[in-house]
């Protein structure tokens, strides 16, 4: 008798907040923004079993600039991002397009977006 175990990892996003207004330092204007956090959870036969790690995003929209957050800043993100605060704020590139026009994420390596058919830039 033979047994095939299916396991490993898988991302999944999952949208924390959402801000109507908030400065982008790479437009240096107010846009509105969402805080995403990509959790990577091991799982067996495709149930997830436990989380292994989380990343947090601040994604801007309209001008998609991405910034990488701490978990621990998340709760002032508000004081954080303020003209006059920011100073040596880094952009974060990650491998993932987001479509405008549905507000979703996907991989790098799509012209089109596979939820909603939009023409990516």
């Amino acid at each position: 008798m033979f047994f095939f175990i299916f396991f490993g990892t898988f991302n999944r996003k999952k949208a924390i907040r959402q801000y109507e207004k908030l400065f982008c330092p790479g437009c240096r204007d107010l846009k509105e923004a969402q805080l995403i956090a990509y959790n990577t959870y091991f799982h067996i036969f495709f149930i997830p079993i436990f989380k292994i790690k989380s990343i947090y995003y601040l994604i801007f929209k309209g001008c998609n600039h991405n910034y990488k957050i701490l978990k621990e800043k998340i709760e002032s993100i508000e004081k954080d991002f303020k003209r006059e605060v920011i100073e040596n704020i880094e952009e974060y590139e990650f491998n993932f397009k987001y479509c405008r026009k549905c507000d979703k994420t996907f991989e790098e390596s799509y012209v089109f977006c596979p939820y909603c058919g939009e023409k990516l830039e």
